[in-house]
């Protein structure tokens, strides 16, 4: 393991040489702008100090990661879902029954893991504001693109190296699709753990989160609920193995499993069978409602619930 601590987990050399066959699938480009610091809300590059501190966390995560001895496995599970809807929560929830089965998982999201790790960068700079909600969200806006350049740098090696991973995202950009696509050529298999929620839930979720940390912003809040319910054909039907379909009816209260999709062998004339928990049938509905909620505001009819999950698979209640 320590000879795995011998290279810099920031070199892009090492997740971008096409002679290797090895390239990751966020283009090189879009990486080198989230460690410029010039990205999303924010405009101006990292100082040289500043930079050289952001490779330095990362390179201090990437080898606590590996200290911990993650599962050598072709696994990959991953969070789907709006800002608020819980995700994070089932995540630690499941990490901690696998850590309870002797199996350690490397787990990686830039804002509950990246940032919270980011200790002379974004933990530096909450230290020293004065920890106002507008000084706060100065300071993640600012360590955004640095937190996400984190999150990519590792899951690249990760991947390279063979790890199983848990990675906390919404899955909301069109662009998903490329990295599942990517996973499936690495040999990955992947498993979604698809969270839903009411608007309600999950502003209220945000607005109580932000009290102690700041990790979003409106107007993300806002696109994503509606770009994730896209991604259900061109990316979670089309490269998934496995989906557990999540709802959560309150702040206070866990998500419940609402359906279990597995993919078919290719001969199936299913994509997949849909496993409906009949004891939170309930939940059920509530997904399929939630879904098709925000296909209406898209005008997407094509992409609702019935058309794009219950057409395209085999119905089984448990």
């Amino acid at each position: 393991m320590l000879g795995s601590f011998s290279f810099d987990a920031c070199d892009l050399n090492l997740i971008y040489p096409t002679e290797t066959g090895y390239e990751y699938s966020l283009p090189k480009n879009i990486l080198e702008s989230f460690l410029s610091g010039k990205a999303f809300d924010h405009s101006e590059e990292y100082s040289k100090e500043e930079s050289r501190n952001l490779r330095d966390d990362i390179n201090a995560l990437y080898q606590k990661i590996l200290s911990e001895n993650p599962e050598n496995e072709s696994l990959a599970i991953i969070t789907a879902g709006s800002p608020g809807a819980g995700k994070t929560t089932k995540l630690r929830q499941d990490l901690e029954e696998k850590r309870t089965l002797g199996k350690n998982y490397a787990y990686i999201c830039p804002d509950d893991v990246c940032l919270q790790s980011q200790t002379k960068t974004y933990l530096a700079d909450i230290e020293t504001c004065d920890k106002s909600f507008s000084s706060r969200q100065k300071v993640y806006n600012k360590w955004r693109p640095g937190s996400n350049a984190a999150a990519h740098l590792i899951l690249a090696n990760l991947i390279r190296e063979k790890y199983a991973f848990y990675f906390g995202t919404t899955c909301s950009s069109p662009a998903t699709g490329k990295f599942f696509e990517f996973l499936k050529k690495q040999g990955y298999k992947i498993k979604i753990m698809h969270i839903s929620a009411s608007d309600d839930v999950r502003w209220g979720s945000i607005n109580e989160r932000e009290r102690e940390f700041v990790q979003t912003t409106e107007n993300d809040v806002k696109e994503k609920g509606l770009l994730v319910p896209q991604r259900i054909q061109d990316t979670f039907l089309k490269y998934a193995d496995e989906i557990d379909f999540y709802y959560r009816d309150s702040v206070k209260e866990n998500a419940l499993l609402g359906a279990r999709w597995f993919r078919n062998e290719s001969e199936s004339e299913k994509v997949g069978t849909l496993h409906i928990d009949i004891v939170n049938s309930s939940a059920y509905e509530k997904i399929r409602v939630i879904h098709n909620e925000a296909i209406k505001i898209l005008e997407k009819p094509d992409l609702s619930w019935e058309k794009s999950v219950e057409n395209l698979s085999k119905l089984i209640t448990f």
